[in-house]
């Protein structure tokens, strides 16, 4: 094991100091949790939104979609 890990606080605050767009984030974190220099337990999620690409297929009018 490294001598050295980062916890998940860390790696936001790098993630925010380098100004890291989300699909960059999303590799460095995933490139260090596979050199195993993330602290144990400390889980990496991303929320996607994919359902963005559908929205112009739905409309709203009156309450109703």
């Amino acid at each position: 094991m490294p001598s050295y890990c980062f916890d998940k606080a860390e790696i936001n605050d790098l993630i925010r100091d380098l100004n890291l767009p989300k699909q960059s984030s999303e590799l460095l974190a995933s490139r260090l949790q596979e050199k195993h220099l993330l602290h144990p337990g400390s889980n990496i999620t991303f929320y996607r939104n994919r359902e963005q690409d559908f929205f112009q297929f739905f409309a709203s009018s009156d309450g109703l979609l």
